[in-house]
């Protein structure tokens, strides 16, 4: 099971993501309180080795985005906004596109998409992600399955909930963020705690 911790603010957070056993750790270059600047990013960056790089964008300019994506030697650029699939051909990186899971969610709009991975959040009005709350899994199961690609699963994540998340929706991957949290802190019990439950999952083969 492939996880990501997102919202990487600091080399020790950083370091410590990487010495749990997570694949990928996120850095977000939008609006938000868990938001990085890119100089910080890229010292980060140039002091982890065994460990995925993705930066986290919403409606960037294309330029912008693969300017920091070089800067930081990302591996993967994910998109939270409403960038199209033209948009995504034009990134100098792969491709992770994150879409709300709500009543108007299209598994054939999702599918069109030339990305790596797909990224299926919650979906809050006002927000590009980062909610920390569940969606509604049991509806989403059928919709899901039709989607072609590998998907990440976020959306009020937590160590309690990985089986049932996994049983019921099959991800590729898990994304975490405010579930390994403690009063808006990245805590380095929750993010140890989170990947060791999320390795005794097995995903279905399908």
């Amino acid at each position: 099971m492939i996880v990501k911790i997102c919202g990487i603010q600091n080399l020790a957070m950083a370091l410590t993501v990487e010495k749990c056993g997570a694949e990928m750790m996120g850095f977000v270059f939008a609006p938000s309180r868990r938001s990085i600047d890119p100089a910080a990013a890229a010292k980060i960056s140039q002091r982890v080795q065994s460990i995925k790089k993705v930066g986290v964008f919403v409606n960037e300019e294309i330029a912008v985005v693969n300017a920091i994506a070089a800067r930081c030697d990302l591996d993967y650029v994910q998109l939270h906004g409403s960038e199209s699939p033209d948009y995504c051909r034009f990134i100098n990186r792969p491709v992770i596109k994150a879409f709300p899971f709500s009543d108007t969610f299209s598994a054939d709009l999702v599918n069109v998409y030339p990305v790596e991975l797909i990224l299926i959040d919650s979906w809050e009005k006002g927000l590009s992600g980062g909610t920390g709350k569940k969606f509604d899994w049991e509806k989403a199961r059928s919709l899901l399955n039709k989607i072609e690609k590998p998907f990440l699963l976020a959306g009020g994540l937590t160590c309690e909930n990985i089986q049932e998340a996994v049983d019921k929706l099959n991800p590729y991957g898990l994304d975490v963020s405010g579930g390994v949290e403690e009063n808006g802190i990245k805590s380095i019990l929750k993010i140890e705690a989170f990947v060791k439950e999320a390795k005794k999952v097995e995903r279905r083969m399908v």
